[in-house]
């Protein structure tokens, strides 16, 4: 099984809050990694993603001095949270880790289908697999493409997204693979809210 998630996850998830990536889970405070100081500094920078009646913000977690929230990351080259803006314990709705794939999309395809085979062989092939694939909301050309394969739990509680983003090359975006796992609320709110 590759590395994605942390072991220890592996070994007790029971639910969606089991899984970690780089030590994070979904209903964690962003407090127990990060001073209020550091996570208002990214909340206000230009690199925070407030969604529609600024019900959520997506925030960014890196190794470099351009990030307000460090920390050493040991598979993914970028982490993101999701919390609400007006929560004070600053809880993890959302999260994703994102690995760049540079010049080789070949190597997000190839990561992206040995994700999900484990994902499948860990639940026993208990879930359901949607497969799709959009074009990119920043590219105007429609050359940028999000292919997505999604692990959902046959109970519905754990939703996990396995996505590549193949960027247009005129575009100064990498392309990238991103692994997601959101919580009902959060994820109710992308499909039903988000975009209305």
């Amino acid at each position: 099984m590759i590395l994605i998630f942390s072991f220890q996850s592996w070994a007790k998830a029971n639910d969606i809050k089991d899984f970690e990536l780089e030590g994070f889970s979904l209903g964690d405070s962003l407090l127990n990694f990060f001073t209020k100081k550091q996570i208002n500094t990214e909340m206000n920078s230009g690199y925070a993603h407030f969604y529609k009646d600024n019900k959520f913000v997506r925030l960014a977690i890196g190794t470099s001095n351009e990030y307000s929230m460090r920390t050493n990351l040991n598979i993914y080259d970028e982490i993101a949270v999701t919390i609400k803006p007006d929560d004070k314990n600053f809880i993890i709705y959302g999260l994703s880790g994102d690995i760049m794939c540079k010049d080789n999309i070949k190597y997000c395809y190839t990561k992206q289908k040995e994700i999900i085979t484990d994902l499948k062989v860990f639940f026993n092939n208990n879930v359901i697999l949607d497969e799709y694939k959009d074009s990119h909301w920043i590219d105007d050309t429609g050359k940028s493409i999000v292919n997505v394969m999604e692990i959902l739990s046959k109970n519905e509680e754990l939703l996990i997204a396995v996505s590549v983003y193949d960027m247009n090359e005129d575009l100064d975006y990498s392309d990238q693979i991103s692994v997601e796992i959101t919580s009902n609320e959060y994820e109710n709110f992308l499909r039903n809210v988000a975009n209305q």
